[in-house]
């Protein structure tokens, strides 16, 4: 087998750097994480060995990794080469912590234990400044993130309003298609 780049994801060609020009191009010469990990000589264990394999590597960009590599099989249940999977974890923990803080202050401002200051805000300033804050990983993801709010003036808590804008858009280009639309 002769462990060439066949396809490859938006995530790889940000975490190994992938273009194009890399469809074709021998896994061996990989290079993209320390530790000695070598992703040419581990595909090949696994193809040979029809298993999977499952670590945490640490990348050259400095951020840990869950790697998985499997064999891949085609429908006629014959091995074609391997499929290589990294879950950037550094990026899921600080999702969860993220999620973790928010229920924290859900739960603290049900319980009154916080209390919500009452002024004006307006709502507009508060999309376009949520919209600018998310503007790189809106273009990241492949979305297109618009803005085009009418004044609106409303009481409320200006820094929980924000927090709750900017949830709403980071959960809306999370799970936006690329080419999609977050309004």
């Amino acid at each position: 087998m002769d462990l060439r780049i066949r396809r490859f994801t938006r995530a790889a060609e940000k975490i190994l750097g992938f273009t194009a020009g890399d469809v074709g191009r021998s896994i061996a010469h990989l290079d993209a994480f320390s530790g000695g990990l070598r992703l040419g000589e581990l595909a090949a264990s696994v193809i040979d060995k029809l298993s999977t394999v499952e670590e945490e590597v640490y990348g050259a960009d400095g951020r840990w990794y869950a790697l998985r590599v499997t064999p891949y099989k085609t429908v006629e249940h014959r091995i074609h080469g391997a499929v290589i999977v990294l879950v950037d974890i550094d990026a899921e923990v600080e999702h969860l912590t993220s999620l973790v803080e928010d229920l924290l202050l859900l739960a603290r401002s049900d319980s009154g234990a916080i209390s919500l200051e009452r002024v004006p805000v307006h709502l507009d300033e508060v999309a376009t400044d949520a919209a600018a804050a998310f503007g790189k990983q809106a273009e990241a993801a492949g979305v297109h993130l618009v803005v085009d709010p009418a004044p609106s003036l409303v009481t409320g808590d200006s820094a929980r309003l924000r927090q709750l804008v900017a949830i709403l858009v980071d959960n809306a280009i999370r799970h936006s298609p690329s080419g999609g639309t977050v309004k």
